[in-house]
């Protein structure tokens, strides 16, 4: 797993990008990591069409620019836990606001993305997902999304692990993140027996004891991977839940009230990566803390 040298924030100067940055500038000064924080002006053709001496398209960017960068600036001298290194504002712009982040992060060799995520969804966001789903999605790095109130360094994280090298990926990422928190690894599963044993016509106490024996061989697989992203004994407990995935994390991250979620994207696949895993678009949407969403690399 990389190290995180460079975090990128996108802020899109409302209240959620004003907290993705400091959540970005907490990230930042704890891993002693570059920050760069940017706006994205969305431009439209319209501009071009209605060109004159009334409106001038450069100088509409520029404006916007200049007021772009102000306003990032005057959230950055407000930050509480501000990063070793100054914060650098930027903006870019483009016709798609993920586009152009994802872009923007490419060129500034960031290593994970931090963005804000709305209250409200409108229609559209249901349509084709909101700008920080689409994001999370299409981006190949890993992407942190703020969604709560921030009271300092995480303290309790919550680890969705589906035993894929990405939910692996995930939990490294979130030790490197919250490296002194205390960490729940949840694997959900249904069982592949139930249909065998009652077409079969075994006992009840066979099936209990197979699900026994899976139940403590999957909690064995949790504790290698705890081992693998190096936490310590007394960091960590595991859980095997028995139940449909999406569902039976839902429940154990409200049932936990953790402060950081952390997934890994193995969705569709393809050229974009068109669509987030099920179980990482349902946690993204409904989890009420901050979600940190590993992505699958091409292995």
């Amino acid at each position: 797993m990389a190290e995180i040298n460079t975090i990128l924030a996108g802020h899109d100067l409302t209240e959620h990008g004003s907290r993705a940055l400091e959540r970005a500038g907490l990230l930042a000064k704890n891993l002693n990591a570059r920050l760069v924080a940017v706006h994205v002006i969305k431009e439209t053709p319209l501009w071009w069409f209605i060109k004159g001496e009334n409106l001038d398209p450069d100088e509409v960017r520029h404006n916007l620019r200049f007021e772009a960068i102000a306003a990032i600036e005057t959230d950055a001298d407000k930050l509480t836990n501000k990063p070793d290194q100054p914060i650098e504002a930027a903006t870019t712009s483009g016709l798609s606001p993920y586009k152009a982040l994802i872009r923007e992060a490419k060129a500034k060799r960031a290593d994970m993305i931090v963005l804000g995520a709305h209250s409200g969804r409108h229609l559209a966001d249901y349509l084709v997902g909101t700008t920080a789903e689409r994001v999370a999605s299409r981006s190949e790095l890993p992407v942190l999304v703020n969604k709560a109130a921030i009271s300092g360094p995480y303290q309790r994280v919550f680890v969705a692990i589906d035993f894929s090298n990405t939910s692996l990926d995930a939990l490294k990422l979130a030790k490197q993140v919250a490296p002194n928190a205390e960490f729940t690894l949840m694997h959900a599963h249904e069982t592949w027996f139930e249909t065998t044993i009652g077409q079969s016509g075994a006992s009840i106490s066979a099936y209990e004891q197979l699900k026994e024996e899976e139940q403590q061989r999957l909690e064995q697989k949790l504790y290698k991977f705890a081992q693998q992203a190096e936490l310590s004994e007394d960091q960590f407990r595991v859980e095997v839940v028995l139940g449909y995935p999406g569902t039976a994390v839902l429940e154990r991250i409200n049932a936990t009230n953790p402060d950081l979620v952390a997934c890994g994207n193995d969705g569709l696949g393809g050229v974009e990566h068109l669509l987030l895993g099920s179980v990482a678009q349902t946690i993204l949407i409904h989890a009420p803390a901050d979600v940190l969403i590993a992505q699958r690399e091409q292995r």
